[in-house]
């Protein structure tokens, strides 16, 4: 199975979220594991650090980046070319960036996106499922 994690998994594993680190973590291990093939758009890196840090603002930056890094060689990247941001905005999501995860999703020909809001992915060409779906199919 290959699966597209979703912004706030990856936030909810670094930032240690609770009540969602728990499975976010499950989810994660089933991708370390190598039973999943777990992805990340890279182009959430920079979410990931400004959401950590204005949530964590004591958490030192080097350490933060180290994590960030660390997530980017532990899972496998979903890169955006031009032409895919441009189709990704032809798609009829409320959140642009959401737009942007189902398309890079679309991309790898991912199975799922797992995310917490699957609401958000209502009008997603790849179907959304929460931690706790995505740890049911498993």
């Amino acid at each position: 199975m290959k699966v597209l994690l979703d912004t706030n998994i990856i936030i909810d594993c670094l930032l240690e979220r609770e009540p969602y680190f728990t499975s976010s973590k499950e989810v994660l291990r089933e991708c370390l594991d190598g039973r999943t093939v777990g992805y990340m758009a890279t182009h959430t890196v920079n979410d990931i650090f400004y959401i950590a840090q204005k949530n964590k603002p004591d958490l030192p930056t080097e350490k933060l980046v180290k994590a960030i890094v660390m997530f980017t060689k532990m899972l496998e990247s979903a890169n955006l070319t031009g032409s895919d941001v441009e189709a990704a905005s032809l798609l009829r999501f409320t959140d642009f960036e959401d737009a942007l995860i189902n398309q890079c999703a679309s991309k790898i020909n991912a199975d799922y996106i797992v995310t917490r809001n699957i609401k958000d992915f209502n009008n997603s060409t790849v179907k959304a499922i929460t931690p706790q779906e995505f740890l049911g199919l498993i």
